[in-house]
């Protein structure tokens, strides 16, 4: 597993590969607009998913490391 301290840099870097991944796949469909099936279109969906998922868990982490920062501080 990942290190709690690296863990926003891993969600970023994936979240960037997934990005590059989804745009190279939206890429590929735009030059081959006559050849699009519903299955194409479900991928793309999926890792639009995958990346807004690593988003919000990033800010979910965010958001508990000021409330544990505030907590500390409070005590």
């Amino acid at each position: 597993m990942v290190n709690h301290k690296h863990h926003k840099v891993f969600i970023g870097i994936t979240t960037i590969i997934i990005l590059v991944i989804g745009l190279l796949v939206g890429f590929s469909l735009a030059a081959n607009l006559e050849t699009i099936d519903l299955e194409i279109v479900n991928i793309g969906l999926a890792f639009t998913n995958i990346v807004l998922i690593l988003i919000i868990g990033g800010l979910v982490l965010e958001i508990k490391e000021m409330v544990q920062f505030k907590r500390r501080r409070n005590k």
